[in-house]
């Protein structure tokens, strides 16, 4: 299988990804549900506003996320692939709802409160790491 349809593969299954957001030069990462619409550079989560990430990516929204498929044993050294997303995120007061709770349905409730908000990333440069030295800088949508 080509790396890029690898990459492809593991944004669309994986159902969870780390977000770093940072304020006053203080990094924080926290898990994150995540649905990716490569098509437009793209990438959704959800969180209440009052979070510590909401509150960063509106002071800063440059963030990070990455997304990997280890499995926690010796082969991930050698398979295991880590996918880093870069791009400023916002938060967006509709449309995508849908498109998120396709992926992740059982979140419907947490969605629907009115303390969550969606919030959009967008790409501005992927960065794919394999075989823990192997590093790639891409983009999705180059064929």
């Amino acid at each position: 299988m080509r790396l890029r349809d690898r990459i492809i593969e593991i944004i669309e299954d994986q159902p969870l990804a780390i977000l770093a957001t940072s304020m006053d030069n203080i990094p924080h990462t926290t898990l994150v549900a995540f649905r990716a619409d490569l098509a437009s550079n793209s990438v959704f989560f959800v969180t209440t506003i009052s979070s510590r990430k909401a509150k960063n990516i509106e002071k800063n929204p440059y963030i990070s996320l990455i997304i990997d498929n280890r499995t926690n044993e010796v082969t991930d050294f050698r398979d295991a692939l880590g996918i880093t997303i870069k791009g400023e995120a916002k938060l967006v007061n509709g449309g995508y709802q849908t498109y998120f709770l396709d992926k992740h349905p059982h979140l419907k409730d947490f969605m629907n409160s009115p303390s969550t908000g969606l919030f959009k990333i967008d790409i501005e440069k992927i960065e794919v790491v394999t075989e823990f030295q192997k590093v790639y800088e891409m983009s999705i949508n180059e064929n």
